[in-house]
């Protein structure tokens, strides 16, 4: 929709503004050539049309995309910022460091480290000193003597001068009161290994590679504790993940370094949380267990008198025991601490889809494709197609009918969890002509600046060739979208004859009525507030306000609506319609505008024997359907049938056309002939849930599919913390079990080797 709008601001309190973690955003920052000296901040990706909050945690604040800002003092601030989308989606980012502050009438001698560098002479430069917060200083006054070389290291005391030019555009000029060299010794890197001990409570024997005779051993195994033996056995005082540190000392100096990071038990083990299954194992020694996705766990003492039966699924705390103690060889002892049984009701769903409309050949149109697009993995199914056939236990079964007529299907599944669904839809086999249709509707908006000139046009799903226009009072016209010119009110006839390129004619006859006496176009404008219909429902609102033209309001005004409503304010607003207000300021101007609250057209996709369908989801009478399937190829119509000639990603969007409004819904599509069963995944329609998520996080692909998948996460460091080659068999959605990674935000990706899937965000609680 196309039109003017005046939007409402809401300002938060800043209190509240960086409460939220939706997602992320850089803040990079530089620090500008001036005294006292001032920063630059902007965010990393920088979005010109976005509104920004900048909090700089000096009780001072910003709005700009891009803002300036010099601190009273030297100090480390927090520096915030709250960016939002015109999409109303908010990021957030955030920088801790120290800023350089000041008053231009007060001197301040800054100290700092840094690396020499040296650059091109044609640069007017010479040597600079990088500092390790990112500022580049130009020595150009030097009270101790030094000598500078390129890739020193050096730590340094410093005045930035004021109005003192270096000729050098790379930094800023700065006087040097104090420098040293930072000599960095030449180090060396070795391993660390270590085993468990089984003693009680359990040690750990660390060692490296050997070293030379008289060296000096330094360990730190981050609980605090350390040892300066060569191969030191250690207890930690609980259980946890642990960075090892070792520094080796040798006789000459030379330093060597190693670092290990592990999970370790303790003396005490944290209670931990799970859920499982109760199973009987036949085994000597074994009774109960509880079975989890990744191990087994022998419940040899309980803190509460919960009595386990075998199939139970339940939720528990536990405590690992230190080293073995019951005679069953087949999982790990632990202490149940608290625990209780989990109802659970295995989701699934049958569902399938079927049509003849794949085939060409007029002979074929009684053989029927059917789809199974059911939920949950399904473990057996049966098809009966309500013609006295036998059943069938194919996945996607063509079957093929004696007579066209209509025949009750049902689909039965049973999925290895044990959930039994049903399905059962009429379908209807029919050697369908193809019909020409000639529906059309007529649309009338009012001309901007022209009072009683309306714009006409014949809206419809069809290409139409040629248009008989009957205006109603005696004036005719045959282009395609007329205006025309109404002396006197009142309400007239208008009707369209259409003819289409199928041949097809039709006439449609609407009321149109002039509202008002002509009047000079008022120089103003029309502000309109518009607030969209949901749910599909005729709730939506709008608000008008007539303005003069220097902004401000229009006392006196009437408004006139095209459903005979008055006022500025209307309600009870239908998506898809076309509404038209005239305001007008008595004896003096009036002025019109018109809208439509044309809903977004949503659409799915689905692959049939390789051939890819595309339906747009509760298509509107009158509203023409324009598809692009982002490889330069176009269709028209609610429903179209199109062939990707190769592997890829796309970007497929539909338009809605009524009139001079339309609306677009853009989906990425990946298309992996050799790889998936269906040939086409949604990724819009591919979803991860639930989101937080604390154990099995599930992946629904929209589309059932089939082949071959890698599934990778990373944290937000970018580190890939798991990885699994998935082999789907044409089920719609799958779960990967996420309960051993630390809470925290992680990114899910899919690609099938060749082409990224999917990515996606989710949280992991604790």
């Amino acid at each position: 929709m196309k039109s003017s709008l005046t939007f409402l601001l809401v300002l938060f309190s800043l209190s509240c503004l960086f409460a939220q973690t939706e997602c992320t955003v850089k803040i990079v920052y530089a620090m500008n050539k001036s005294l006292p000296p001032s920063y630059t901040f902007k965010t990393d990706p920088i979005n010109e049309s976005a509104k920004y909050y900048w909090s700089f945690g000096d009780k001072t604040n910003s709005d700009s995309p891009s803002p300036t800002h010099t601190f009273k003092t030297s100090d480390t601030y927090l520096v915030q910022v709250k960016v939002t989308t015109p999409e109303g989606k908010s990021c957030y980012g955030e920088v801790k460091t120290r800023f350089e502050g000041g008053t231009t009438t007060i001197s301040n001698i800054l100290s700092g480290k840094g690396k020499v560098k040296k650059v091109a002479s044609t640069d007017g430069c010479g040597l600079l000193i990088t500092l390790e917060n990112g500022t580049i200083i130009v020595p150009v006054e030097m009270i101790p003597t030094f000598e500078f070389k390129d890739g020193q290291y050096v730590e340094l005391a410093y005045e930035l001068l004021k109005d003192k030019p270096s000729g050098c555009n790379l930094g800023i000029s700065a006087k040097i009161h104090k420098i040293a060299e930072i000599i960095v010794p030449t180090v060396c890197k070795i391993p660390i290994t270590f085993e468990k001990k089984n003693t009680t409570p359990v040690s750990y024997k660390f060692r490296t590679d050997i070293q030379p005779s008289d060296s000096k051993f330094y360990w730190y195994f981050g609980d605090g504790g350390s040892s300066s033996l060569v191969d030191p056995t250690y207890t930690f005082k609980k259980a946890g993940s642990w960075v090892i540190n070792l520094k080796v000392v040798d006789k000459a100096g030379k330093v060597c370094y190693g670092e290990a990071k592990a999970t370790f038990e303790g003396e005490t083990n944290p209670p931990m949380a799970a859920r499982g299954k109760v199973k009987k194992l036949t085994v000597a020694g074994c009774d109960l267990v509880i079975v989890l996705e990744n191990a087994t766990l022998v419940p040899f003492k309980m803190a509460t008198d919960f009595l386990l039966k075998e199939g139970q699924y339940v939720e528990f705390t536990y405590e690992k025991f230190a080293e073995k103690v019951s005679t069953c060889k087949e999982g790990t002892d632990v202490k149940i601490l608290t625990i209780k049984e989990i109802q659970t009701t295995p989701e699934c769903k049958a569902y399938f889809t079927a049509t003849n409309k794949i085939w060409s050949d007029p002979a074929m149109m009684k053989k029927v494709s059917f789809s199974n697009l059911s939920v949950g993995e399904i473990q057996e199914l049966t098809w009966n197609f309500g013609d006295n056939t036998a059943l069938s236990k194919e996945a996607k079964p063509i079957h093929e009918y004696k007579e066209f007529g209509s025949y009750k299907v049902c689909l039965s599944i049973l999925t290895k969890e044990g959930c039994k669904s049903e399905y059962c839809a009429e379908v209807k086999v029919e050697n369908l002509p193809v019909v020409a249709t000639c529906k059309f509707d007529i649309v009338v908006k009012p001309k901007e600046a022209t009072p009683n000139t309306f714009l006409f046009y014949a809206v419809s799903s069809a290409e139409i060739k040629t248009w008989k226009w009957n205006f109603g009072d005696g004036k005719t016209g045959d282009r395609k979208n007329p205006e025309h010119a109404y002396e006197k009110t009142g309400t007239y006839e208008v009707s369209c004859t259409v003819t289409t390129a199928a041949g097809c004619t039709e006439t449609r006859t609407i009321k149109h009525t002039v509202l008002a006496a002509p009047l000079a176009n008022c120089t103003g404008a029309i502000s309109i507030l518009l607030f969209d219909p949901t749910d599909n429902k005729c709730n939506g609102k709008a608000t008008v306000i007539l303005k003069d033209a220097s902004g401000n309001d229009i006392t006196g005004v009437k408004y006139l609506w095209n459903n005979n409503r008055t006022g500025s304010i209307v309600d009870g607003l239908c998506p898809d319609k076309t509404y038209s207000v005239q305001a007008s300021v008595e004896g003096v101007c009036q002025k019109s505008y018109s809208f439509t609250f044309l809903s977004k057209p949503i659409w799915r996709a689905s692959t049939i024997n390789g051939q890819n369908n595309f339906i747009v989801i509760s298509p509107k009478e009158g509203v023409e359907y324009e598809w692009s399937f982002g490889d330069g190829f176009k269709l028209k119509g609610a429903e179209v049938s199109y062939s990707f000639e190769n592997d890829g990603v796309y970007n497929v969007t539909l338009k809605a056309v009524s009139g001079s409004d339309f609306s677009e819904f853009s989906q990425q599509v990946v298309v992996m002939k050799s790889i998936t069963g269906t040939d086409i995944i949604n990724k819009s329609e591919l979803e991860v849930f639930p989101n937080p998520v604390k154990e099995m996080l599930i992946i629904n692909f929209g589309n059932p599919v089939q082949g071959v998948m890698q599934i990778d996460i990373m944290n937000i460091a970018g580190q890939r913390t798991f990885s699994q080659q998935l082999k789907t068999e044409g089920f719609n959605q799958t779960a990967v079990n996420i309960k051993h990674l630390k809470s925290g935000i992680y990114f899910l990706r899919i690609t099938n080797g060749k082409y990224l899937i999917a990515d996606r965000k989710f949280i992991k609680a604790e």
